[in-house]
């Protein structure tokens, strides 16, 4: 589910706990906690024309075809303004929600894309030099502030508290 989704799940009671990259806007009822930020990488092919590069600019990224999620996530919405403050055009040319669907796209050459650093251990795609410019995101864990955890969801929220980064 998407975060707003994955919000509102929680706060009518059919979750326990939601895992989200944003919280949309404050509401009293929901506690959260940051467990994670996520590095955001620049990624293309290790066959792309920006592959070859020594250092990769946002002029050199607006030149090519991208592929990101859908606008609704956070991700796309953090390099989207991050083009449109430097007055750039970014070329969508596909969307999904599937993050591991825009890696295996992203690997045979379809465009590059900004993925979690952590998806890019097994070495399939080329880190784009892009200098001083890095992305992160929060991932939170979110709850109802006025009901009970189940035990499962207590050892589930204690075991991402035990191995957050915060």
């Amino acid at each position: 589910l998407d975060s707003e989704e994955a919000h509102q799940r929680v706060l009518t009671g059919d979750f326990d706990l939601g895992v989200v990259t944003r919280s949309p806007g404050a509401d009293e009822r929901i506690l959260k906690e940051t467990i994670w930020r996520d590095q955001l990488t620049f990624v293309a092919a290790h066959t792309h024309p920006l592959a070859g590069r020594k250092s990769v600019t946002l002029q050199h990224l607006a030149r090519h075809p991208a592929l990101l999620p859908d606008r609704k996530f956070l991700t796309t919405r953090i390099v989207e303004e991050l083009f449109t403050t430097q007055g750039l055009k970014l070329d969508i040319i596909m969307s999904t929600n599937y993050l591991e669907t825009i890696k295996a796209l992203i690997s045979v050459g379809y465009g590059w894309g900004v993925l979690p650093e952590i998806m890019l251990a097994d070495g399939s795609l080329h880190r784009l030099p892009t200098g001083s410019l890095k992305l992160f995101r929060e991932l939170d864990c979110i709850r109802h502030r006025d009901r009970s955890l189940s035990r499962a969801a207590t050892c589930f929220f204690e075991l991402l508290k035990e191995n957050s980064e915060s």
